[in-house]
């Protein structure tokens, strides 16, 4: 490989990560506007009697390198996937945070989730997890209304699971429990748009070695 073919991968590498950390920060509006397009040119789509989406039978966007491969091994690892991220019935709920909901204070959420008020100087809290495959609970909270007020939360799953197959058995379980298109974005990188364009984001971890699910609470 020649140097400038090298550097090329490197930035390529680099924008990817720089990309999920701004997610992961918070600021979601300019990735939360390639899905939000994505669905609303769907719905047009259909009113117009094309495909709703040029998506595979998996329900993922395709067409580019480095995509999510469905048909190809899925390892769960002896994780209860159904336990940690919950099943179709729950729709757009994760179990963890099942009764967190947006602009909840920190005081609030220390009453559900112990420690979860915990926060450091840039308005995140962790939580260690007790639920086999995941080690940590991560939330965010940002201002609002002149105080703070719980935005996200995400699971960052064990490092030691880290690799293809178990990346496959996360997107098929997620891809299952919510029914909805997914944006593939490579890279180990898929998100979903929910109810009121709730974005849901699957990626490899920015400041850990394994894989992570953040989601943007609704009320």
């Amino acid at each position: 490989m020649s140097h400038t073919e090298e550097t090329s991968v490197t930035m390529k590498a680099t924008i990817a990560r720089v990309r999920r950390g701004l997610f992961l920060l918070g600021l979601t509006a300019a990735l939360g506007a390639l899905p939000a397009c994505n669905l609303l040119e769907a719905k047009e789509d259909q009113g117009k009697g094309g495909p709703a989406s040029s998506g595979s039978a998996s329900g993922a966007k395709s067409g580019a390198e480095g995509k999510t491969n469905l048909s190809g091994p899925k390892d769960a690892k002896g994780v209860d996937l159904a336990k940690l991220l919950g099943t179709k019935a729950d729709g757009w709920v994760l179990p963890p945070f099942a009764k967190l909901k947006e602009d909840m204070t920190p005081a609030q959420v220390g009453k559900l989730l112990p420690g979860g008020d915990k926060m450091d100087q840039f308005g995140f809290a962790e939580v260690k997890a007790a639920v086999k495959g995941a080690v940590l609970y991560k939330l965010a909270y940002q201002d609002s209304a002149g105080k703070k007020g719980l935005k996200f939360a995400t699971i960052l799953f064990d490092p030691k699971l880290t690799d293809e197959a178990f990346w496959n058995a996360l997107v098929d379980h997620l891809q299952k429990k919510l029914g909805a298109d997914m944006t593939d974005h490579g890279d180990h990188h898929v998100n979903w748009v929910g109810p009121g364009f709730t974005l849901w984001s699957l990626s490899k971890g920015i400041t850990h070695e394994g894989y992570e699910l953040q989601i943007a609470l609704s009320k």
